[in-house]
């Protein structure tokens, strides 16, 4: 049995409501979320769902298919008035199919993708594309065998990367570089973050520490510093975009049921998701992801955004879709509304 929430349907497994509040450790009362500056109202397909993603990137909304289909609008970008900017295919010639793990906004207004496809001989590739707003392939780097899953372009045209890296025979591999840096010209630029220092299960899958789903991990970037979220790990680590130097902070693990369904980093450097809880009363809010005196960092809630399944009244917050400067941008409502807000939290 599954009951939705918001944009995404989760099994009902045994979990909290709103005494989240306590088991985060403070209070919501110290931060909570102003009004909105703006709002608009977008199209029907811009609601995530099984089969496509949506998030904030840049001064759009990009939503894009995880399975390109073969549909006219494989990627589609949408302006702050809610109206479509473009909307594209994506085909790479000789692959019989493609999976986008995440698309996103360059500074010039073109796509950056992370896809991988496999060829009609069976051969897995895996890669970054650059993609014109007239849908035209611009540039492509193979990145295999590191596989990509999320992608974030930069000011100076390069796109810094999180992904894991894998043998010929598709097997797990210990040793590699998490966080990669490259240019659509020259190929790989830089690389940090070796993923076997980084905290990990016996067991390790290939996947870890970019996780195996969308939710349990996120790049985000600002004019300054990259972040990567590694929910399997549990870590916050920033990378100065000029020197490089790479800073780790702990993070409180979540609890069993509780998975983020949107992310942003903001360009003063708050770092907000937002939350589903599955359970027999599912509940959903936007977090704050605060350190405290120890340097651990938790996801402390915001008031007045926290919300069970069966509560009466009109919704404040639903999903996080990201971040303009210093303002979050999100659902307000749930489905099928479609309308968007852009707003501050403040402390």
């Amino acid at each position: 049995m599954v009951k939705k929430i918001g944009y995404y349907i989760i099994p009902l497994l045994v979990f909290f409501s709103l005494d989240v509040v306590v088991a985060h450790g403070v209070s919501p009362a110290e931060r909570r979320l102003n009004s909105p500056s703006h709002i608009a109202g977008f199209a029907s397909d811009v609601i995530p769902n099984e089969l496509t993603d949506t998030h904030w990137s840049g001064d759009s909304l990009v939503v894009y298919e995880r399975v390109v289909s073969g549909y006219a609008h494989a990627i589609s970008v949408y302006g702050r008035d809610g109206k479509q900017k473009f909307g594209v295919p994506f085909s790479i010639d000789g692959a019989a199919d493609i999976h986008i793990s995440d698309a996103a906004l360059a500074a010039d207004g073109s796509v950056v993708v992370a896809a991988g496809s496999r060829g009609k001989d069976d051969t897995i590739s895996n890669f970054i594309a650059h993609i014109g707003k007239d849908g035209k392939l611009l540039d492509i780097v193979r990145t295999t065998p590191y596989v990509v899953r999320m992608v974030c372009p930069i000011a100076d045209g390069t796109v810094w990367t999180a992904g894991f890296e894998r043998d010929e025979k598709l097997r797990s591999v210990k040793q590699y570089e998490i966080l990669r840096q490259y240019s659509f010209k020259t190929g790989l630029v830089a690389s940090a973050l070796d993923a076997s220092k980084m905290a990990h299960p016996a067991d390790w899958p290939m996947y870890f520490p970019v996780g195996m789903y969308p939710w349990e991990t996120a790049l985000r970037a600002t004019s300054k510093t990259l972040g990567f979220y590694s929910g399997p790990s549990n870590e916050w680590i920033t990378l100065d975009l000029t020197t490089h130097e790479v800073r780790r902070e702990p993070v409180k693990a979540l609890g069993k049921g509780e998975q983020l369904t949107g992310f942003a980093m903001t360009e003063s450097g708050q770092v907000f998701a937002s939350i589903e809880v599955a359970g027999k009363n599912p509940s959903l809010g936007l977090f704050e992801l605060v350190a405290d005196q120890s340097g651990v960092r938790s996801w402390l809630p915001v008031r007045g955004t926290l919300r069970t399944a069966d509560a009466a009244g009109d919704l404040t917050f639903t999903r996080l879709l990201g971040s303009t400067g210093n303002q979050i941008v999100y659902f307000p409502e749930a489905y099928p509304s479609t309308t968007v807000h852009w707003s501050t939290v403040a402390h």
